[in-house]
Parts: structure tokens; sequence; C-alpha cells
């Protein structure tokens, strides 16, 4: 498509389209990873609270319980603007974490139940800024949903290595500071980004497919290639402990980064516009969007519209289409779906609510998701205490290795299984793989060799992080859309419940125990709680390990069980989700 061009160069005007708020729903997301990182200030929560493990863990569950609050959020986000929404998880947030941190500088004395109620509430209001920024996104990016939701899920993923590496820059180890952090960074940025988190609907059909290609394929680019200069940083930091002086020119590329990763969504045809040495050559700058003066008079106004939880509830599964062309798509209220290696010609089989809640296929893979997310749950809340019981205590670093592969494995979960799909294999043996992985991440741990953290670190993070996008397509695909949400809400409920259980009532439990041993071998004074050694947490690591692997039979025998949803019985044309 040729775009005619000026006689004069035209003003720089300001554009409010849909590229505007998938950019400020990325900035957003990126402050949405800081629940990831109770790794690094667990400890100290241990050390002022003199709490034993088996409360550090439960406080680590009441915080992963937080997501369980943002099934409210549909509610306000269909009945309200999105500003709302955004506003009402930023203020939750900000609240939580703010007497998070009041509890630790000593300012209030809350009980034990009343610090994981905080942490409930902190996390929950980061359920809320994520259905504001998904859905909105999903709305105005009809026919590239799935492209669009991997570069927003994949900030999450970077988020909690980036504030790290701010962290180690300008706060370490003021632990207190850092909390702090946490509480205003997503607050201030769902506040102040809140104005331009809504749907964005061009008046005309978007025709030029080179430029939506170039703007995405662009700022993937420019998304991994932070994410291996993260993992350098990260490498470097654990080799030979740079100063602060190199961490801080670091921190000033991965800024830039960044900056390029929010701004390359805003120009059009930026492979062409970098090209011509920023030339304004060529472009339509009028094509697309809103003037800023005209948008900010022009009234917004909603229809009150029954509640649809799908949009928030698919937004995890709709990574799996990542990296699907937009030809992979046929109109921007469609998602193509594709089954075994080919596509179906006719619309899988809808299952009933309660065909589907009675039947064991649903309780086979709610079981492999507790315990797959549970142990990955359990292993990054706990990384701190195992690294510091083997005399290790770089725990930033095995955060942003956690966060970095994190985001990995929900790119290569999404991909993977679609490569693995279209060439015949069904959809539930990358499923496997996570188990698999996830078992040979405790049997490493287990063996109590430092140099195995680092490696640990990683593959749980890549594990963990695949769960959530292979998931939800496997849901949709075997037991249909029709109850899609409902079955969604409590396949996901599994994992916080798996944490919880595997964390206090096993990690936690097995340390105090072995902690107690080791005290009274000591022969010297040694601090209530304190456990050094192999053991501390080996029985417990074996444990999951072996749990993991019963979770990777019941996963096989749910695969075998659905195998005849991934065969291609017919030749075929793309199904469609809507949504």
């Amino acid at each position: 498509m040729e775009f005619s061009m000026d006689p004069k160069p035209r003003a720089c005007v300001p554009r409010v389209d849909r590229w505007l708020g998938l950019s400020t729903n990325m900035m957003i997301m990126a402050c949405g990873g800081l629940t990831y990182t109770y790794a690094v200030y667990s400890g100290h929560l241990k050390e002022v609270l003199h709490y034993t493990q088996e409360q550090t863990d439960d406080v680590g569950a009441a915080k992963d319980f937080g997501s369980v609050l943002g099934l409210f959020s549909g509610f306000f986000y269909n009945y309200y603007p999105p500003w709302v929404t955004i506003s009402i998880g930023a203020l939750l947030h900000l609240f939580g974490y703010s007497m998070v941190w009041m509890t630790l500088v000593g300012a209030v004395t809350p009980s034990f139940w009343l610090l994981c109620t905080y942490f409930t509430l902190g996390v929950g209001g980061d359920s809320y800024i994520d259905t504001g920024c998904i859905i909105t996104t999903l709305e105005s990016f009809g026919d590239h949903r799935g492209t669009a939701m991997g570069l927003l899920k994949a900030q999450v993923g970077l988020s909690g290595a980036m504030f790290v590496l701010i962290y180690e820059v300008f706060i370490e180890p003021d632990v207190n500071r850092y909390i702090l952090l946490v509480a205003l960074a997503p607050s201030v940025a769902g506040f102040a980004l809140a104005y331009f988190t809504r749907p964005f609907t061009p008046e005309y059909q978007d025709d030029d497919a080179e430029d939506i290609k170039q703007r995405f394929r662009l700022t993937y680019g420019v998304l991994i290639s932070l994410g291996i200069f993260l993992m350098v940083v990260i490498t470097i930091r654990a080799l030979i402990n740079p100063g602060r002086p190199v961490l801080a020119f670091y921190l000033a590329i991965m800024f830039v980064f960044a900056s390029a990763m929010f701004t390359i969504p805003l120009i059009r045809r930026p492979v062409e516009f970098f090209s011509s040495y920023l030339s304004c050559d060529g472009v339509d700058d009028a094509a697309e969007g809103t003037n800023l003066r005209d948008f900010s008079r022009r009234g917004f106004r909603y229809r009150k519209k029954p509640f649809r939880p799908e949009l928030e509830d698919i937004h995890e599964g709709e990574e799996s289409a990542a990296f699907m062309s937009s030809s992979d798509v046929d109109s921007e209220d469609d998602i193509v779906v594709f089954k075994g290696g080919k596509v179906d010609t006719e619309k899988p089989p809808e299952h009933s609510l309660r065909s589907s809640l009675f039947g064991i296929d649903f309780w086979l893979i709610t079981i492999v998701i507790m315990v797959g997310g549970g142990t990955g749950l359990a292993i990054i809340n706990n990384f701190a205490q195992i690294g510091q019981a083997l005399g290790d205590g770089q725990v930033d670093v095995y955060v942003g290795l956690i966060s970095v592969w994190s985001c990995f494995g929900r790119l290569m979960g999404g991909f993977g299984s679609d490569y693995l799909l279209k060439r015949g294999y069904p959809r539930p043996v990358c499923l496997l793989l996570a188990q698999l992985s996830m078992c040979l991440c405790c049997l490493l741990l287990s063996t109590g060799w430092v140099p195995f953290l680092y490696v640990g670190s990683c593959i749980v993070g890549m594990a963990y992080g695949s769960h959530w996008s292979i998931q939800p397509p496997i849901l949709a695909e075997v037991f249909g859309l029709e109850h899609f949400a409902t079955l969604y809400k409590i396949n996901s409920a599994a994992a916080p419940i798996g944490a919880y259980l595997l964390s206090a009532k096993v990690v936690g439990v097995l340390y105090d125990k072995q902690a107690a041993i080791y005290r009274s071998q000591a022969l010297t004074h040694v601090a209530q709680n304190v456990c050094m050694g192999t053991r501390c947490f080996g029985s417990s690591l074996l444990v999951l390990a072996f749990l993991c692997a019963l979770s990777a039979i019941l996963n096989f025998w749910f695969m075998m069980r659905t195998r005849s949803f991934y065969s291609p019985p017919q030749p075929s044309s793309p199904f469609k989700i809507h949504v």
C-alpha cells in the first residue's frame, strides 16, 4: 500500500490511537511482575518479624491467592470506563503493599493473618490492572489479539529482572526501600496512564499489513534482545560482581532498550522510518488515530453490557498465538485454532458444564496444574532461603534469572505448542515436557550444589511460565468454549492452592524440622529458624520431584485420553473461537 506524500512536511501531531493504547498498556504491565520478586524480601520479612519458615511460606501463599480477587474486576470493567478498573487496582496495590512496608519499618504491628490480608489485597490490585490492560488491548487489536497479548504478558516476566537491577544500583541493601518501590511503581504507573487505557476502534479497516508486521516484529525483536541483555547482565553479576558504576551503565542500556520497546509501536512502518534516517517521507501521520485535542473533548460513552469474563479469562491462552502471522486470522472477531497439524471443518463438540466437572479429564488436568504450577510457585517463593541455606546469598541474581526465563517460557510455550501441533503432536505433550522440566529442577536443586541454583532458577522460570501459555488452549480444545470461563477459573485456582499445600505444609514444615535438628547439633549458638546445609531443603525438594513425576504420569494419561481431539479426522478449514 503506497502513501501519498505532502508537498510540505507535516508538523508532528500527537496521535491517540490503538498503538498508543498498546504502548501505555505495555508500560503499565512492565510494573506488574514485582509480585514475583518475593524472594528478594522474604528473608528480610522472616528476620524482622521473627517468622518461622512455615509462616513465611504462608505469607507467600496469601500473596498468590490475591489473584482470585481479580474475579470481580470484570464486573467493574463492563459497567464503568477502563480507567475506573485500573484506578481501583492501583489503589488496592498501593494500600496493600504500603501496609506491608509500614509493618516492616515498625510503624504498625498487624497480626500475622492481617499481614497476609495486606499481601492479598496488593496482588489483587494487580489483577484489576491486568484486566483493564488486557481487555482493552483485546478489543483494540481484534485482528491481532495473540500477538498483542504476547507483548503485554512478556512485560510481566521481564519486569522482575528490570526492577532487581534498579534495586542493585540505587537501593541495595535497604530492603524496606525496595518494598516501598514495589508499592509505588505499579500504582503510579496505573494512575498516570489510566487515561489512555481504553479500547480504540479505527474508523476504517486497516489494510496496511506491512505496517502492522513491522511494528509487531520489531517490537518483538527489541523485547527478546532486552531479555537476552538482562540475562547476560545477571550472569556477569554472578561471576565477577561488578561495582555500582558498571551496573549503572547496564541500567542505562536497559532503559534504552525499554524506551525503544515502548516507542516502536507508535511509529508507522518503523523499519522504513529508521532506514530513511528518521525521515517523514512516505508516512501519512493522519492515516490512523485521533487528534489529541479532539480526543480530549470527545465524550467516551459506555453502554451497560452483560458481564463477559471470557475476555479476561483467556488472556493467558492468547499468548499461544503470539507468533501467528496476520494471515492466520480471518477477521477481527475471530481467533484461528489449529488441530492435529491441520485445521478442522467443524467446530469442536461443546461439553456441558456438568459433564466437564463430573468427568475425569477435567480433574486430571486440574491436578496437573495444581502440582506443576504449585511446585513452581513454591520454589520461586523459597528460592532465597534455598540459596541462603547453601551459603549463597545472591538472591537478586536468582530472581532476575527466574523473571527472564519466565518471559521466555511464556513465549516458547505458546510458540512451541503451536509448532508441534501443526506437525501432528497433541498440545498436552508440551505440558508434559513442562512437568518433566519441573521435576528435573527439583532434583538438581536437591543436590545442594551451588551452580545448580543458577540452572534451577532458569528451568523453574521457563517451566512455570510455559504452564500459562499451554493450559488455556488445552481447555478450549478439549472442553469447548461454552463454559470456558468457569472451567478456566476453577483450573487456574488450583495453582495457588497447590502452592499453599506444597510450600507451607511440605517445604515449610520439613524445613522447620531440619532447622530444629540443626540447632540441636550445632556447637555454637544458632539463631532461631535458621538452617544451613543441603538437608534443609533436600528432603522437601525430593518430595516435590516425586509429586511432579506422578503429575507427569497423570499428564500422560490425560494426553492419551484426549488424543482424539488432536487427531486430524478430515481435511478442514479453521474453526474460530468467538470471544
